[in-house]
């Protein structure tokens, strides 16, 4: 299989993603052996938790997103040639290429205007839970805009 040059960015997004969701899988276990065995609970579990599924599901988005897999609707497209597909694929990019690009602008203010506000178990600044979003989207955006040039190649 041929390498894209881009695909150091997807290969280390899988190794981020198997890392949290080991951390998650530790973190959940240690909770289910504290509350069995020692009839006893942490606190910052849930909120560990928490924190890491948000970076599972965004992560995994971008992954699907890279790799073709999310959910499309085909009866239109299936009627289409296939320069009509091309351009429909392109719109579709451009549209998702457009979202990415305020997802990811918007939630990096709101990183920048969360400063100095806490998590209530961990105590650390929210604003360092909220920078998954920027960094996933901004991902988003690099794979759309690699769609993109394929389409227009094509």
């Amino acid at each position: 299989m041929k390498k894209r040059k881009g695909d150091y960015l997807k290969r280390f997004n899988e190794y981020v993603l198997m890392g949290v969701f080991l951390a998650m899988i530790i973190v959940i276990g240690l909770q289910v052996v504290a509350r069995t065995f020692f009839s006893n609970a942490f606190a910052w579990v849930e909120e560990v938790a928490r924190y890491l599924f948000v970076i599972l599901v965004l992560g995994g988005a971008a992954l699907a997103y890279e790799n073709g897999l999310w959910v499309n609707v085909d009866i239109f497209s299936n009627k289409l040639s296939k320069k009509g597909r091309i351009i429909m694929d392109l719109i579709i990019n451009c549209i998702s290429l457009f979202f990415f690009v305020m997802i990811s602008y918007l939630s990096y203010i709101l990183f920048t205007k969360s400063a100095g506000q806490l998590t209530p178990a961990l105590m650390i600044e929210v604003r360092y839970v909220y920078l998954a979003v920027p960094v996933f989207f901004t991902q988003m955006v690099f794979f759309s805009l690699r769609k993109i040039y394929k389409d227009i190649k094509a």
